[in-house]
């Protein structure tokens, strides 16, 4: 007899676990709710003032990993044509949408559509990223994220 066998009244079951995506940080909480209910100037604010590259990744990651971003970001480049800030949040969101297409199988689990629709979404990601770092030569989160991109093609 094997020493390990489970007993049939024995069920696994699995813990729930909660996470929150803004890692208990309240600027990423808050810059979250602004961009799901589409308020670009509370995102803009709370984006604007970030100086340090690494926080400004880390913020710009945060809002790129918004589901809806893609359905309203317009609204914002054309509201503020000169700004590279709603460039920037929509090839960042472009990014992670375009891996949400592409799903989590291995490749040849992949569907060709899925392919398609991934590099449809990397390709307008990698176009607003460039013209921000076009824009913006000292915008290292743009180059950040288009290294990720280019990962991807």
């Amino acid at each position: 007899m094997w020493p390990f066998r489970r007993r049939a009244t024995q069920t696994a079951t699995a813990a729930t676990l909660s996470i929150d995506p803004a890692m208990g940080d309240p600027t990423a909480a808050a810059l979250r709710a602004a961009l799901r209910q589409r308020d670009w100037p509370t995102a803009r604010d709370l984006l604007t003032p970030i100086t340090d590259p690494d926080d400004h990744a880390y913020y710009l990651g945060v809002a790129g990993n918004v589901s809806g971003v893609q359905d309203w970001i317009g609204e914002w480049i054309d509201a503020e044509p000169r700004s590279t800030l709603p460039l920037l949040v929509r090839g960042v969101h472009a990014v992670y949408w375009a891996w949400e297409a592409r799903g989590g199988a291995r490749a040849s689990q992949t569907r060709q559509e899925q392919f398609r629709e991934f590099r449809k979404r990397l390709t307008l990601a990698e176009n607003c990223l460039d013209e921000v770092a076009d824009r913006d030569r000292d915008d290292t989160t743009a180059r950040t994220f288009l290294v990720t991109s280019a990962r991807g093609r």
